[in-house]
Protein backbone atom coordinates (compact mmCIF):
# COMPACT_ATOMS: atom_id res chain seq x y z
CA UNK A 1 0.00 0.00 0.00
CA UNK A 2 1.25 3.86 -0.43
CA UNK A 3 0.91 6.30 1.37
CA UNK A 4 -0.95 9.10 -1.04
CA UNK A 5 -1.08 12.80 -0.59
CA UNK A 6 -3.80 14.07 -3.57
CA UNK A 7 -2.49 17.61 -4.38
CA UNK A 8 -1.21 18.29 -0.41
CA UNK A 9 -5.16 17.63 0.37
CA UNK A 10 -5.53 14.02 2.52
CA UNK A 11 -3.86 11.04 2.88
CA UNK A 12 -5.47 8.25 2.12
CA UNK A 13 -3.48 5.36 3.16
CA UNK A 14 -0.65 5.03 5.44
CA UNK A 15 2.28 2.42 4.60
CA UNK A 16 5.04 4.16 6.53
CA UNK A 17 4.28 5.69 9.99
CA UNK A 18 7.59 8.37 9.57
CA UNK A 19 6.95 9.57 6.00
CA UNK A 20 3.05 9.76 6.90
CA UNK A 21 3.98 11.96 10.10
CA UNK A 22 6.25 14.07 7.84
CA UNK A 23 2.95 14.76 5.63
CA UNK A 24 0.43 15.36 7.90
CA UNK A 25 2.42 17.61 10.53
CA UNK A 26 2.68 20.52 6.53
CA UNK A 27 -0.46 19.03 5.23
CA UNK A 28 -2.76 21.69 6.82
CA UNK A 29 -0.69 24.69 4.95
CA UNK A 30 -1.61 23.56 2.36
CA UNK A 31 -5.00 21.63 3.01
CA UNK A 32 -8.46 22.02 1.61
CA UNK A 33 -8.55 23.87 -1.59
CA UNK A 34 -11.32 21.43 -2.26
CA UNK A 35 -14.40 22.23 -4.19
CA UNK A 36 -14.07 25.67 -4.13
CA UNK A 37 -10.69 25.11 -5.31
CA UNK A 38 -11.96 24.96 -9.65
CA UNK A 39 -15.00 27.38 -8.82
CA UNK A 40 -11.92 29.96 -7.42
CA UNK A 41 -10.35 29.73 -10.52
CA UNK A 42 -12.12 31.87 -12.61
CA UNK A 43 -10.84 35.13 -10.61
CA UNK A 44 -8.13 33.85 -11.77
CA UNK A 45 -8.14 32.33 -15.07
CA UNK A 46 -10.10 30.49 -16.95
CA UNK A 47 -9.13 26.54 -17.35
CA UNK A 48 -8.13 25.12 -20.17
CA UNK A 49 -7.75 21.38 -19.75
CA UNK A 50 -5.35 20.03 -22.79
CA UNK A 51 -5.68 16.61 -24.45
CA UNK A 52 -2.83 14.33 -23.91
CA UNK A 53 -1.37 12.55 -25.96
CA UNK A 54 0.97 10.23 -23.49
CA UNK A 55 0.94 6.84 -23.40
CA UNK A 56 -2.42 4.42 -21.99
CA UNK A 57 -0.32 2.05 -20.20
CA UNK A 58 -1.36 2.43 -16.39
CA UNK A 59 2.43 1.32 -15.52
CA UNK A 60 4.13 3.77 -18.00
CA UNK A 61 4.90 7.43 -16.77
CA UNK A 62 6.37 10.34 -18.63
CA UNK A 63 8.05 13.26 -17.53
CA UNK A 64 8.84 16.32 -19.38
CA UNK A 65 11.38 18.02 -16.83
CA UNK A 66 12.16 21.46 -17.69
CA UNK A 67 14.13 24.23 -15.56
CA UNK A 68 13.90 27.66 -14.54
CA UNK A 69 10.11 30.18 -15.21
CA UNK A 70 9.90 33.14 -14.07
CA UNK A 71 8.37 36.98 -15.33
CA UNK A 72 9.82 39.06 -13.26
CA UNK A 73 7.83 42.09 -12.91
CA UNK A 74 9.92 45.25 -13.96
CA UNK A 75 12.68 43.76 -15.50
CA UNK A 76 11.33 44.24 -19.08
CA UNK A 77 9.90 42.84 -21.97
CA UNK A 78 6.61 42.21 -19.81
CA UNK A 79 4.93 43.61 -23.50
CA UNK A 80 5.94 40.43 -25.19
CA UNK A 81 5.56 37.97 -22.32
CA UNK A 82 1.68 39.37 -21.91
CA UNK A 83 0.80 39.38 -25.75
CA UNK A 84 2.11 36.02 -25.99
CA UNK A 85 0.85 33.89 -22.56
CA UNK A 86 1.10 30.61 -23.39
CA UNK A 87 1.79 30.91 -26.76
CA UNK A 88 5.03 31.39 -25.35
CA UNK A 89 5.32 27.55 -24.89
CA UNK A 90 3.75 27.09 -28.88
CA UNK A 91 7.02 25.21 -29.60
CA UNK A 92 6.94 22.67 -27.36
CA UNK A 93 3.16 22.29 -26.79
CA UNK A 94 3.15 19.23 -28.81
CA UNK A 95 5.92 17.50 -26.42
CA UNK A 96 3.90 19.27 -23.49
CA UNK A 97 0.72 17.16 -24.50
CA UNK A 98 2.24 14.00 -25.18
CA UNK A 99 3.68 13.77 -21.65
CA UNK A 100 1.74 12.42 -18.59
CA UNK A 101 2.94 15.50 -16.38
CA UNK A 102 5.18 19.06 -17.23
CA UNK A 103 8.17 19.68 -14.25
CA UNK A 104 9.13 23.12 -13.80
CA UNK A 105 11.32 25.82 -11.30
CA UNK A 106 8.42 28.33 -11.09
CA UNK A 107 11.00 30.73 -9.50
CA UNK A 108 8.85 33.71 -8.31
CA UNK A 109 6.57 34.89 -5.81
CA UNK A 110 3.21 34.89 -7.20
CA UNK A 111 1.73 38.09 -5.62
CA UNK A 112 0.35 41.53 -6.17
CA UNK A 113 2.13 42.79 -3.22
CA UNK A 114 5.80 44.45 -3.42
CA UNK A 115 9.29 42.86 -2.77
CA UNK A 116 10.38 43.35 0.48
CA UNK A 117 13.64 41.67 0.09
CA UNK A 118 16.80 43.52 0.80
CA UNK A 119 18.44 42.36 -2.70
CA UNK A 120 20.20 43.57 -5.51
CA UNK A 121 17.07 41.51 -7.96
CA UNK A 122 13.79 40.99 -6.01
CA UNK A 123 11.11 38.86 -8.34
CA UNK A 124 7.90 38.32 -8.05
CA UNK A 125 5.04 37.84 -10.76
CA UNK A 126 1.41 38.05 -11.09
CA UNK A 127 -1.45 36.35 -10.14
CA UNK A 128 -2.57 36.82 -13.63
CA UNK A 129 0.40 35.31 -15.36
CA UNK A 130 0.09 32.11 -13.84
CA UNK A 131 -2.61 30.90 -16.70
CA UNK A 132 0.60 31.51 -18.99
CA UNK A 133 2.27 28.46 -17.95
CA UNK A 134 -0.33 26.09 -16.73
CA UNK A 135 -2.66 26.62 -19.30
CA UNK A 136 0.52 25.32 -21.66
CA UNK A 137 0.66 21.93 -19.32
CA UNK A 138 3.02 22.88 -16.52
CA UNK A 139 1.63 21.14 -13.33
CA UNK A 140 4.57 19.78 -11.19
CA UNK A 141 6.58 22.33 -9.66
CA UNK A 142 9.34 22.90 -7.69
CA UNK A 143 8.92 26.28 -5.68
CA UNK A 144 12.16 25.82 -3.66
CA UNK A 145 14.55 28.56 -4.93
CA UNK A 146 16.40 31.88 -3.73
CA UNK A 147 13.80 33.99 -4.45
CA UNK A 148 10.71 32.36 -2.89
CA UNK A 149 10.68 35.02 0.32
CA UNK A 150 11.33 37.91 -1.76
CA UNK A 151 8.01 39.29 -0.77
CA UNK A 152 8.40 37.60 2.54
CA UNK A 153 5.43 35.64 4.09
CA UNK A 154 2.88 37.81 2.35
CA UNK A 155 4.69 36.51 -1.12
CA UNK A 156 4.86 32.87 0.25
CA UNK A 157 1.15 32.67 1.51
CA UNK A 158 0.17 34.57 -1.79
CA UNK A 159 1.97 31.61 -3.99
CA UNK A 160 0.42 28.92 -2.57
CA UNK A 161 -3.03 30.20 -2.09
CA UNK A 162 -3.11 31.33 -5.85
CA UNK A 163 -1.97 27.74 -7.11
CA UNK A 164 -4.79 26.47 -5.14
CA UNK A 165 -7.19 28.26 -7.01
CA UNK A 166 -6.41 27.20 -10.21
CA UNK A 167 -5.66 23.38 -8.48
CA UNK A 168 -8.70 21.21 -9.90
CA UNK A 169 -9.73 17.61 -10.17
CA UNK A 170 -10.32 18.67 -13.53
CA UNK A 171 -6.62 20.10 -13.99
CA UNK A 172 -4.73 18.90 -10.44
CA UNK A 173 -1.27 20.68 -9.59
CA UNK A 174 1.77 19.56 -7.46
CA UNK A 175 4.28 21.35 -5.72
CA UNK A 176 6.82 21.42 -2.65
CA UNK A 177 9.98 23.23 -1.24
CA UNK A 178 7.84 26.31 0.61
CA UNK A 179 6.02 26.06 3.79
CA UNK A 180 5.11 28.58 7.04
CA UNK A 181 8.34 26.89 9.07
CA UNK A 182 10.81 24.23 8.41
CA UNK A 183 8.93 21.05 9.15
CA UNK A 184 6.01 22.83 6.34
CA UNK A 185 8.97 23.46 4.04
CA UNK A 186 10.04 19.86 4.08
CA UNK A 187 6.75 18.32 3.19
CA UNK A 188 7.12 16.69 -0.31
CA UNK A 189 4.36 16.26 -2.44
CA UNK A 190 3.03 12.55 -2.69
CA UNK A 191 0.48 11.41 -5.37
CA UNK A 192 -0.81 8.73 -7.59
CA UNK A 193 -0.26 10.07 -10.92
CA UNK A 194 -3.64 10.38 -12.60
CA UNK A 195 -4.94 7.19 -14.28
CA UNK A 196 -1.79 5.21 -13.56
CA UNK A 197 -0.85 2.49 -11.32
CA UNK A 198 2.30 4.99 -10.10
CA UNK A 199 2.84 6.93 -7.09
CA UNK A 200 5.81 9.76 -7.17
CA UNK A 201 7.32 11.69 -4.16
CA UNK A 202 8.77 15.11 -5.37
CA UNK A 203 11.71 16.51 -2.41
CA UNK A 204 12.30 20.51 -3.55
CA UNK A 205 15.40 21.84 -1.82
CA UNK A 206 17.72 24.71 -2.54
CA UNK A 207 20.26 26.67 -2.53
CA UNK A 208 18.81 28.79 1.28
CA UNK A 209 16.90 27.85 4.36
CA UNK A 210 14.66 31.11 3.31
CA UNK A 211 14.27 31.94 7.08
CA UNK A 212 13.01 27.94 7.68
CA UNK A 213 10.97 28.49 4.91
CA UNK A 214 12.51 27.43 2.10
CA UNK A 215 13.57 23.58 2.32
CA UNK A 216 17.34 23.64 2.51
CA UNK A 217 20.19 21.83 0.31
CA UNK A 218 22.23 21.33 3.03
CA UNK A 219 19.74 19.80 5.27
CA UNK A 220 21.26 16.86 7.37
CA UNK A 221 18.04 15.19 7.52
CA UNK A 222 17.35 15.32 3.87
CA UNK A 223 19.10 12.10 3.25
CA UNK A 224 16.74 10.18 5.28
CA UNK A 225 13.52 12.17 3.95
CA UNK A 226 15.03 10.58 0.28
CA UNK A 227 15.48 7.22 1.79
CA UNK A 228 11.95 7.08 4.26
CA UNK A 229 10.27 8.44 0.91
CA UNK A 230 11.28 5.45 -1.31
CA UNK A 231 9.72 3.01 1.18
CA UNK A 232 5.91 4.08 -0.33
CA UNK A 233 6.66 5.48 -3.55
CA UNK A 234 7.52 4.26 -7.22
CA UNK A 235 9.51 7.35 -8.54
CA UNK A 236 11.66 9.73 -5.74
CA UNK A 237 12.32 13.16 -7.38
CA UNK A 238 14.69 15.24 -5.94
CA UNK A 239 14.61 19.28 -7.24
CA UNK A 240 17.55 21.00 -5.92
CA UNK A 241 17.93 24.71 -6.88
CA UNK A 242 21.81 24.95 -6.67
CA UNK A 243 25.02 25.81 -8.15
CA UNK A 244 27.08 27.98 -9.85
CA UNK A 245 25.45 30.78 -11.79
CA UNK A 246 26.65 31.03 -15.69
CA UNK A 247 28.89 28.16 -15.61
CA UNK A 248 28.69 24.02 -17.49
CA UNK A 249 30.34 22.52 -14.75
CA UNK A 250 28.79 22.13 -11.27
CA UNK A 251 30.40 22.17 -8.03
CA UNK A 252 32.08 19.39 -6.81
CA UNK A 253 29.63 19.48 -3.70
CA UNK A 254 26.84 19.34 -6.09
CA UNK A 255 28.36 15.87 -7.44
CA UNK A 256 28.82 14.57 -4.05
CA UNK A 257 25.26 15.29 -2.70
CA UNK A 258 23.26 14.48 -6.24
CA UNK A 259 24.85 10.73 -5.51
CA UNK A 260 23.98 10.45 -1.75
CA UNK A 261 20.64 11.41 -2.90
CA UNK A 262 20.56 8.49 -5.45
CA UNK A 263 22.16 5.83 -3.42
CA UNK A 264 19.85 7.21 -0.56
CA UNK A 265 16.65 5.92 -2.68
CA UNK A 266 16.08 9.02 -5.60
CA UNK A 267 15.10 7.80 -8.39
CA UNK A 268 16.61 11.07 -10.46
CA UNK A 269 17.67 14.63 -9.26
CA UNK A 270 16.76 17.63 -11.55
CA UNK A 271 18.56 20.57 -10.78
CA UNK A 272 18.15 24.18 -11.65
CA UNK A 273 19.75 27.59 -10.83
CA UNK A 274 23.06 28.39 -13.09
CA UNK A 275 21.12 29.62 -15.68
CA UNK A 276 22.62 27.76 -18.08
CA UNK A 277 23.47 24.16 -18.96
CA UNK A 278 25.27 21.84 -17.31
CA UNK A 279 25.48 18.00 -17.73
CA UNK A 280 23.95 14.50 -17.01
CA UNK A 281 24.81 11.65 -15.28
CA UNK A 282 23.72 8.11 -15.31
CA UNK A 283 24.37 7.16 -11.87
CA UNK A 284 24.09 3.89 -9.64
CA UNK A 285 20.84 2.76 -11.94
CA UNK A 286 19.53 6.74 -11.38
CA UNK A 287 19.74 9.82 -13.47
CA UNK A 288 21.02 13.21 -12.42
CA UNK A 289 20.47 16.75 -14.64
CA UNK A 290 23.09 18.90 -12.90
CA UNK A 291 21.33 22.00 -14.47
CA UNK A 292 18.17 22.22 -17.18
CA UNK A 293 19.07 26.20 -17.61
CA UNK A 294 16.90 29.06 -17.81
CA UNK A 295 13.40 27.38 -19.92
CA UNK A 296 11.00 30.45 -19.58
CA UNK A 297 12.79 33.33 -17.79
CA UNK A 298 12.07 37.06 -18.71
CA UNK A 299 15.44 38.76 -18.25
CA UNK A 300 17.73 40.45 -19.96
CA UNK A 301 21.28 39.42 -18.56
CA UNK A 302 23.99 39.48 -20.38
CA UNK A 303 25.89 37.86 -17.84
CA UNK A 304 26.68 34.69 -19.58
CA UNK A 305 28.79 36.72 -21.95
CA UNK A 306 31.37 37.47 -18.79
CA UNK A 307 31.91 33.28 -18.30
CA UNK A 308 31.55 32.46 -21.94
CA UNK A 309 28.33 30.64 -20.75
CA UNK A 310 25.92 29.04 -23.72
CA UNK A 311 22.47 30.21 -23.32
CA UNK A 312 20.83 26.62 -24.12
CA UNK A 313 18.23 25.22 -22.11
CA UNK A 314 17.14 21.32 -22.18
CA UNK A 315 14.18 19.00 -21.97
CA UNK A 316 14.90 16.10 -19.80
CA UNK A 317 11.89 13.49 -21.40
CA UNK A 318 12.05 10.55 -18.99
CA UNK A 319 9.87 7.92 -19.49
CA UNK A 320 9.35 5.79 -16.32
CA UNK A 321 8.09 2.05 -16.43
CA UNK A 322 7.14 0.30 -13.59
CA UNK A 323 9.06 3.07 -11.31
CA UNK A 324 12.23 2.14 -13.01
CA UNK A 325 14.03 4.52 -15.55
CA UNK A 326 12.89 3.05 -19.24
CA UNK A 327 14.63 6.52 -21.53
CA UNK A 328 16.08 9.26 -20.85
CA UNK A 329 16.05 12.02 -23.59
CA UNK A 330 17.32 15.30 -24.35
CA UNK A 331 15.61 17.58 -26.06
CA UNK A 332 17.68 20.74 -26.99
CA UNK A 333 16.55 24.32 -26.83
CA UNK A 334 17.45 28.09 -27.36
CA UNK A 335 16.91 30.64 -24.13
CA UNK A 336 18.65 33.95 -24.76
CA UNK A 337 16.79 36.22 -24.93
CA UNK A 338 19.09 39.10 -25.95
CA UNK A 339 20.62 38.11 -29.05
CA UNK A 340 20.49 35.69 -32.21
CA UNK A 341 22.47 32.16 -32.40
CA UNK A 342 23.74 32.43 -36.51
CA UNK A 343 25.25 29.03 -38.01
CA UNK A 344 26.00 28.11 -41.44
CA UNK A 345 24.24 31.23 -42.97
CA UNK A 346 20.93 30.63 -40.77
CA UNK A 347 19.69 32.79 -37.51
CA UNK A 348 17.79 32.11 -34.54
CA UNK A 349 16.30 35.23 -33.42
CA UNK A 350 15.89 36.03 -29.35
CA UNK A 351 12.40 35.94 -28.31
CA UNK A 352 11.67 37.14 -24.50
CA UNK A 353 11.06 33.85 -22.14
CA UNK A 354 9.97 32.13 -25.18
CA UNK A 355 12.02 28.46 -25.55
CA UNK A 356 13.18 27.56 -29.06
CA UNK A 357 13.06 24.32 -29.89
CA UNK A 358 16.48 23.40 -31.86
CA UNK A 359 16.51 21.18 -35.19
CA UNK A 360 19.18 20.66 -37.46
CA UNK A 361 22.55 21.90 -37.11
CA UNK A 362 22.03 24.25 -34.62
CA UNK A 363 20.68 20.69 -32.47
CA UNK A 364 24.28 19.29 -33.28
CA UNK A 365 25.92 22.35 -32.60
CA UNK A 366 24.51 21.97 -29.12
CA UNK A 367 24.06 18.34 -28.30
CA UNK A 368 27.90 18.10 -29.13
CA UNK A 369 28.77 20.62 -26.34
CA UNK A 370 25.86 18.87 -24.11
CA UNK A 371 28.33 15.89 -24.31
CA UNK A 372 31.36 18.07 -23.65
CA UNK A 373 29.84 19.14 -20.41
CA UNK A 374 29.03 15.87 -19.34
CA UNK A 375 32.53 14.59 -19.61
CA UNK A 376 33.16 17.50 -17.63
CA UNK A 377 31.42 16.68 -14.18
CA UNK A 378 33.96 16.36 -11.59
CA UNK A 379 33.85 12.93 -9.76
CA UNK A 380 31.00 11.63 -12.09
CA UNK A 381 30.41 8.23 -13.48
CA UNK A 382 31.34 8.37 -17.43
CA UNK A 383 27.89 8.39 -19.27
CA UNK A 384 27.42 7.61 -22.46
CA UNK A 385 24.91 8.95 -24.95
CA UNK A 386 22.96 7.80 -27.98
CA UNK A 387 22.21 10.59 -31.01
CA UNK A 388 18.88 10.03 -32.87
CA UNK A 389 18.12 12.56 -35.00
CA UNK A 390 17.84 15.91 -33.48
CA UNK A 391 17.87 14.37 -29.71
CA UNK A 392 19.79 13.03 -27.90
CA UNK A 393 19.51 9.49 -25.23
CA UNK A 394 21.24 8.31 -22.12
CA UNK A 395 22.73 5.37 -22.42
CA UNK A 396 21.09 3.31 -20.03
CA UNK A 397 21.97 -0.25 -21.39
CA UNK A 398 18.63 -1.47 -22.30
CA UNK A 399 17.62 0.58 -25.76
CA UNK A 400 19.66 -0.68 -28.61
CA UNK A 401 17.56 1.54 -30.36
CA UNK A 402 17.31 -0.33 -33.55
CA UNK A 403 16.52 1.33 -37.62
CA UNK A 404 12.81 0.99 -37.33
CA UNK A 405 12.24 2.28 -33.66
CA UNK A 406 14.99 5.00 -34.67
CA UNK A 407 12.61 6.35 -37.66
CA UNK A 408 10.07 6.58 -35.57
CA UNK A 409 11.81 8.37 -33.12
CA UNK A 410 13.07 10.75 -35.78
CA UNK A 411 9.06 10.91 -37.26
CA UNK A 412 7.89 12.06 -34.15
CA UNK A 413 11.21 14.91 -33.91
CA UNK A 414 9.92 16.15 -37.14
CA UNK A 415 6.20 16.35 -36.38
CA UNK A 416 6.81 18.51 -33.00
CA UNK A 417 9.31 20.54 -35.36
CA UNK A 418 6.19 20.92 -37.15
CA UNK A 419 4.90 23.65 -34.64
CA UNK A 420 7.94 25.77 -35.17
CA UNK A 421 7.64 26.08 -38.58
CA UNK A 422 3.64 26.55 -38.58
CA UNK A 423 4.32 30.00 -36.43
CA UNK A 424 6.78 31.06 -38.76
CA UNK A 425 9.07 31.26 -35.80
CA UNK A 426 11.89 29.70 -37.11
CA UNK A 427 15.64 29.76 -38.21
CA UNK A 428 15.27 32.77 -40.80
CA UNK A 429 18.26 33.63 -43.57
CA UNK A 430 21.39 35.38 -42.15
CA UNK A 431 21.97 38.42 -43.62
CA UNK A 432 25.46 39.41 -45.02
CA UNK A 433 26.63 41.85 -42.39
CA UNK A 434 25.83 39.00 -40.03
CA UNK A 435 27.27 36.74 -41.78
CA UNK A 436 30.66 38.66 -41.61
CA UNK A 437 30.39 39.79 -37.95
CA UNK A 438 30.06 35.78 -37.36
CA UNK A 439 33.29 35.36 -39.68
CA UNK A 440 35.38 37.66 -37.13
CA UNK A 441 34.12 36.42 -33.95
CA UNK A 442 35.39 33.01 -35.21
CA UNK A 443 31.96 31.36 -33.43
CA UNK A 444 28.45 30.55 -34.12
CA UNK A 445 27.83 32.71 -31.25
CA UNK A 446 27.86 36.54 -31.10
CA UNK A 447 30.36 38.85 -29.92
CA UNK A 448 29.54 40.95 -26.94
CA UNK A 449 26.71 43.64 -27.82
CA UNK A 450 28.66 46.95 -28.24
CA UNK A 451 28.25 49.72 -24.93
CA UNK A 452 26.09 51.96 -25.47
CA UNK A 453 26.36 55.35 -26.35
CA UNK A 454 25.50 58.84 -25.23
CA UNK A 455 23.43 61.23 -27.59
CA UNK A 456 26.05 63.64 -27.19
CA UNK A 457 29.93 62.52 -26.75
CA UNK A 458 28.95 58.80 -28.27
CA UNK A 459 30.28 57.21 -25.28
CA UNK A 460 28.70 56.66 -21.67
CA UNK A 461 29.39 59.66 -19.52
CA UNK A 462 30.50 58.74 -16.01
CA UNK A 463 29.57 60.67 -12.85
CA UNK A 464 29.97 59.67 -9.31
CA UNK A 465 30.53 55.99 -10.84
CA UNK A 466 26.92 56.24 -12.33
CA UNK A 467 26.14 55.84 -15.82
CA UNK A 468 24.34 57.90 -17.96
CA UNK A 469 22.87 57.35 -21.38
CA UNK A 470 19.71 55.68 -23.20
CA UNK A 471 19.48 53.42 -26.25
CA UNK A 472 17.45 51.45 -28.49
CA UNK A 473 16.75 48.08 -28.70
CA UNK A 474 13.84 46.05 -30.46
CA UNK A 475 11.39 46.20 -27.09
CA UNK A 476 11.83 49.94 -27.03
CA UNK A 477 13.71 52.67 -24.90
CA UNK A 478 15.65 51.62 -21.56
CA UNK A 479 18.56 52.97 -19.46
CA UNK A 480 21.81 51.91 -20.27
CA UNK A 481 22.53 51.51 -16.84
CA UNK A 482 24.73 47.73 -16.98
CA UNK A 483 22.44 46.56 -14.02
CA UNK A 484 23.51 42.47 -14.01
CA UNK A 485 20.30 40.38 -13.68
CA UNK A 486 19.43 36.83 -13.27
Amino acid sequence: MHAILERHRTIEVVASAALAALLATGATARADAGANAGADATATSTAVVRHKTAPTDPDTVVINFMGDVSYPSGWGGWDYIDKQKSLLYRQVQRIFDSADLNFANIECPITDSEATAKKRFPIRCKPRQIPYFINAGLDFFSLANNHSIDVGSVGLHDTIENLKKVDSDQRPLWWAGIGTDRVDAAVPAHFTVPGKHVVITLIAVANTSGRGRVAGFHDPELPARVTEAAKSSDIVIVSSHYGPEYEHVPWKSAVDRYHEMIDAGATMVVAHHPHVVQGVEHYHGGVIFYSQGNFSFGSKTRRHLEKGARMYSTIGRVTFYKGKLARVEIIPLYANNMAPWILDGKAIDPRHAEPQLLAGPFANYALDEFVDFAHKIPGAEKTNFIRVGDRMFVDLGNDGFDEAERAKLVAQQKREYQAVLDAGVGPRTATEAEDRRHQRAGTPWPPRPPEPKSHKRGKIRKAHGKKHGRHHERAGKRSSSRRKKH
